[in-house]
């Protein structure tokens, strides 16, 4: 898994299977799971949905809620970027 505890690789009797046709042949919601033995059966359990990248709308929901504004929000999940007033606007 990396950081953020999504998988990125698999490997199955000592061959590696490939993450993306793992989650979509069990059509999971995410990519950030684990595999649990549980009475005698495997037990896929996920976290989130989606892949990862960008920015997770159920968190920025939480930040808005912290009356975080829209560029505070946008600048945690796009580090380095800027953001300019269009005077359209």
């Amino acid at each position: 898994t990396d950081g953020a505890g999504y998988v990125t690789k698999i490997k199955a009797e000592g061959e590696e299977v490939d993450v993306d046709a793992f989650v979509k042949t069990f059509e999971l919601p995410s990519s950030c799971f684990a595999l649990k033995a549980m009475d005698g059966h495997i037990r896929i359990v996920t976290k989130g949905c989606g892949h990862g990248f960008g920015l997770s709308q159920y968190g920025a929901n939480e930040m808005a809620k912290e009356k975080k504004s829209y560029d505070e929000i946008l600048k945690y999940y796009f580090s380095g970027i800027k953001i300019e007033k269009s005077g359209n606007h």
